[in-house]
């Protein structure tokens, strides 16, 4: 039998991740190139790769990394549990989880960083449990209220 490394998935995982950032940034830099040196001021070429490579690096480093620090969204609703967000521009982040799949949920209060957040954990029938800070909009009553309608129970812990 052979001896399976346990680091195994993530280094491939993290290959895999340093390979496509790797594609995106030549596509990136193959699709600003034309349009930087069709520019009429510009008659170097220098000037031209340094617009490219200033282009790909925006859409490939810096977009994602500033978008990833967005929060998702959560939207309780009559239908259920709604979930939207981005984690990076190319991979929307979304889910829908309807009220017969919410086993419960627990109301709580986490310090993160000195901050103390009011947090919804909900746990769903197949053991997942989404969890989410309040917004400063979202009182704590109205809810438990809406979630006790819908007839999802409060429990004490989740697992």
């Amino acid at each position: 039998m052979p001896i399976r490394d346990p680091n195994g998935p993530e280094r491939w995982r993290a290959t895999f991740a340093a390979w496509r950032r790797s594609c995106l940034s030549a596509l990136a830099f193959m699709l600003a190139f034309p349009l930087a040196r069709a520019c009429p001021m510009n008659d170097s070429w220098v000037f031209t790769v340094l617009i490219s490579l200033g282009v790909a690096f925006l859409l490939v480093f810096a977009l994602p990394f500033f978008v990833t620090r967005s929060g998702d969204q959560w939207l309780l609703n009559a239908s259920g549990i709604g979930m939207s967000g981005l984690r990076v521009p190319w991979m929307p982040v979304a889910g829908h989880w309807q009220w017969k799949d919410v086993a419960g949920y627990r109301l709580s209060e986490q310090e993160v960083g000195g901050v103390v957040y009011e947090v919804l954990e909900v746990g769903l029938a197949d053991g997942v449990i989404l969890k989410a800070a309040l917004s400063g909009r979202a009182k704590r009553e109205a809810v438990e209220a809406f979630l006790s309608e819908r007839g999802v129970q409060a429990l004490e812990t989740l697992r």
